[in-house]
């Protein structure tokens, strides 16, 4: 019984890091270096509000 919770655990712990929307995630913000790419990112992921992207895009956009 025992073996059967590990092999469980085991199969969810691979599955988390393996996941193919964590992947595809940090490669997008690798691959995107522009600053206002990785707020849309983060915008559309949902870490961010759009009145946080909104003050980031101003200050991005001042500043070039």
């Amino acid at each position: 019984m025992m073996l059967i919770w590990l092999l469980l655990f085991g199969l969810v712990i691979y599955l988390l890091f393996n996941h193919p929307n964590y992947t595809i995630s940090h490669q997008n913000v690798n691959q995107n270096s522009d600053p206002l790419e990785i707020a849309k990112i983060r915008l559309a992921k949902g870490d961010i509000t759009i009145e946080e992207y909104e003050n980031v895009k101003k200050v991005i956009l001042n500043i070039k």
